[in-house]
């Protein structure tokens, strides 16, 4: 069975790219431009990843990663961020958390499908 990915981003383009990358993959990608419509998405869709943005309006990656992680539902659900921050105190925050980082750079399908085999196997 497909996994289900979960792609939050604010930039469509970022969105279309990386929802892109998992359909060819194999993957059933879901998406979000971001907030409460990205938290109802997952809870609703049993995904089995999120991908989430650092930088995002109105709710930040950050923001968003502690509310999901707030609820019972959310609790163990895997999240790799993307970013193209090079601020110490988020790559700070991400480490302390345990959480994979995607670049929003030319390496980005690489790095993106390396995580995604080390989690799930081949596709």
């Amino acid at each position: 069975m497909s996994k289900k990915v979960l792609v939050i981003d604010d930039s469509s383009l970022i969105r279309e790219k990386v929802h892109s990358i998992l359909r060819q993959n194999g993957y059933v990608a879901y998406d979000s431009s971001g907030g409460s419509k990205a938290l109802a998405i997952a809870r609703d869709v049993p995904v089995d990843l999120i991908i989430l943005d650092v930088r995002m309006p109105i709710m930040d990656g950050m923001a968003m990663y502690k509310e999901l992680r707030s609820q019972g539902w959310g609790k163990h659900i895997p999240v790799i961020m993307l970013t193209s921050s090079d601020d110490a105190e988020v790559h700070t925050w991400m480490a302390s958390e345990g959480l994979d980082e995607v670049k929003k750079d030319e390496a980005m399908e690489a790095r993106l499908l390396e995580l995604l085999e080390n989690r799930f196997g081949a596709s």
